[in-house]
Order: C-alpha cells, then sequence, then structure tokens
C-alpha cells in the first residue's frame, strides 16, 4: 500500500537547471513520513530509516530512494542523453531505459504553481538555507530551504518548476493523510563518474517504462 503512496511523488521528483557554485555532490537525506491516520500510521512506523540520496555531477544527475522495502534508482546520463530506472522492490528487481531525456524536461520545465519566496532562512549543514513555500495546482504545499552554494545543472529535483532558484537541503511536503518531511543530513564532495552509468546491472530484468510503471501500480 505504502508504495502505491508514495511513488507518484518520488517520481515528480525526477524531473527538471541551475546557477552557483558547487557542481559535483552526493546529498544524503532523512526521510520521516507521519499521518493523523492510525492505520497509516502504523504502516509509516515500518519506514524508519528510509533515505533518499541526489548526486549530481556536471550535468549528470542520480536519485536514490531507499526505503526499506523498496529501493529505486533514478539516473541520467548527460553525454548519451539517455537515462535508467531501478526497482528493487522486495527482492524483484526491474529496470527500464528512459529515452528523449531532453523532450521530457522541455514538457515539464514550468506549471502554473504558485511560489512564495520567505525571507526565512535556515542553516543547513553549514549553508544558509531560504525558505520557499510552492503551491501546485491541486493544491499540494511543499516548503523547501534551498541553497544557492549548490548547482545541479541538470537538477530533476526542481518540483516541475524552473522558477525554484537553489537546491533544497530540506523538503516538507503536505499529500492527503500523509507528511513527509526530508533534511539532508550529509554532503559528500566526491562523486565517481561509475555513478552515472546507465547500463542495467545483470540482477535486474530489463522492461518498458510502461511496464515498470504497472508493476509499480500503475501510477505516473
Amino acid at each position: 500500500m505504502l508504495r502505491f503512496i508514495c511513488l507518484p511523488f518520488f517520481l515528480f521528483l525526477f524531473n527538471g537547471h541551475f546557477p552557483a557554485q558547487q557542481t559535483e555532490a552526493s546529498v544524503v537525506y532523512s526521510v520521516v513520513m507521519d499521518s493523523d491516520d492510525p492505520v497509516l500510521s502504523q504502516q509509516l512506523g515500518a519506514m524508519t530509516g528510509s533515505t533518499m540520496t541526489i548526486t549530481f555531477k556536471d550535468e549528470n544527475f542520480r536519485q536514490d530512494m531507499n526505503m526499506v522495502m523498496m529501493k529505486t534508482s533514478s539516473i541520467h546520463n548527460a553525454k548519451k542523453k539517455r537515462g535508467v530506472m531501478l526497482v528493487d522492490m522486495m527482492g524483484m528487481k526491474q529496470a527500464a531505459h528512459i529515452d528523449n531525456v531532453e523532450a521530457q524536461e522541455e514538457n515539464s520545465a514550468n506549471t502554473n504553481s504558485e511560489i512564495e519566496v520567505t525571507e526565512e532562512v535556515k542553516r543547513i549543514l553549514d549553508f544558509d538555507c531560504n525558505k520557499i513555500i510552492l503551491t501546485d495546482t491541486n493544491g499540494m504545499e511543499i516548503v523547501m530551504y534551498v541553497t544557492e552554494s549548490l548547482n545541479a545543472i541538470n537538477n530533476k529535483n526542481k518540483y516541475g518548476n524552473n522558477r525554484v532558484k537553489g537546491f533544497p537541503l530540506s523538503i516538507e511536503v503536505e499529500m492527503q493523510q500523509l507528511t513527509m518531511t526530508m533534511v539532508a543530513i550529509e554532503i559528500i564532495n566526491k562523486v565517481e563518474k561509475s555513478a552515472f552509468s546507465i547500463k542495467i546491472p545483470e540482477e535486474y530484468k530489463e522492461i518498458s517504462m510502461a511496464e515498470l510503471l504497472q508493476s509499480l501500480g500503475g501510477m505516473q
């Protein structure tokens, strides 16, 4: 059940360019989920220890989710202009290539989301981060604390909107019956190019993206 709740948001993260300084890093976030619904809250307890890692170098980008019961990796290799998505769901390993990455980015570059840039500043891992509130067309509110000291050139973590300036080190999202908070807990400055390989590992079964999404519940 949890994968159906969380999947749309995590796929939404893999979507989207910035100005700044450091263009190479791996940022690890703690992921905490909570709910007022007692049944869902009990299920979320099994998600304790979940993490998200965003890795970037030059124009390459990678996002890894470790949700205990499910692990996903979305990788964009700029040189090959292709990507790959790997899913390990309780030992069932499947993968699909992502084609026409640049066209997908153009189609998802902007929405009619409302953005409020506040004067509030929070210090996260020695970075000054400005508070930004984004409200999408469905009324979902996303609160982010972003720094312009990190520059993920091909950042897919822009929540579908190129007007967001900065790299988020804290993200809080309120969805129906579920609140999700992600806070950066570690930044690794050195990144190996091998992190952006789009070769599908032998232990993964290659299928189409449509088939992969269908196996995850048909959510896009």
